[in-house]
């Protein structure tokens, strides 16, 4: 029975709580964005078991409308199961029984936490930073990569630093570009 709108829900499919791949692909619309196509090509590698809702005494009912939420299950069938489950998935939250996540879909994030446009909280999630127990810690910085000051800006010796990279002599920085040089700036 669907959901509110008219909504398509996996009801049908989720009596036992376990979608098959081609059920999957049955529900999903014959138009769909690049990364749904991208993964609706993948090797499917496991059903996607639901979780149980308590609230209505089912399992969980799957919003098919959404693209996020396509990708989620499509995720979730053919993404690798993640050696540590984040912490949502730990807790239950979401709509699938397992952490699966796929390295080049949902910006790493899992499917419970993609689902619903939820991915940017997930531990694996590409953007995540160092939050508490369900973020990753950020990337290592670049040894390479030009200071940034508190404000978002470059400071002027790495300016310099940043075009001199091809064995040339150290230039001077430009003085327009040093914050104590407003007054010569201005006329600019």
């Amino acid at each position: 029975m669907p959901l509110g709108r008219g909504l398509p829900v996996a009801d049908d499919a989720s009596e036992d709580g376990i979608l098959t791949f081609a059920e999957i692909l049955a529900k999903l619309p014959q138009e769909a964005k690049p990364s749904i196509v991208a993964l609706k090509t993948r090797q499917p590698v496991r059903h996607v078991v639901l979780n149980w809702d308590k609230t209505i005494g089912t399992y969980r009912r799957i919003n098919f409308e959404r693209p996020g939420n396509q990708e989620a299950l499509l995720v979730q069938a053919t993404g690798d199961v993640a050696e540590q489950p984040c912490k949502l998935c730990v807790d239950g939250h979401g709509p699938f029984a397992e952490c699966v996540t796929a390295p080049n879909a949902a910006n790493g994030a899992c499917a419970n936490c993609h689902y619903n446009s939820g991915g940017a909280r997930c531990k694996y999630h590409h953007g995540a930073k160092d939050q508490g127990d369900n973020k990753r810690s950020a990337p290592p910085e670049d040894p390479q990569a030009a200071p940034i000051s508190k404000r978002g800006r470059m400071s002027d010796d790495a300016i310099v630093a940043v075009g001199n990279d091809h064995g040339s002599h150290p230039q001077p920085a430009d003085p327009r570009l040093d914050s104590g040089n407003r007054k010569l700036c201005s006329g600019l």
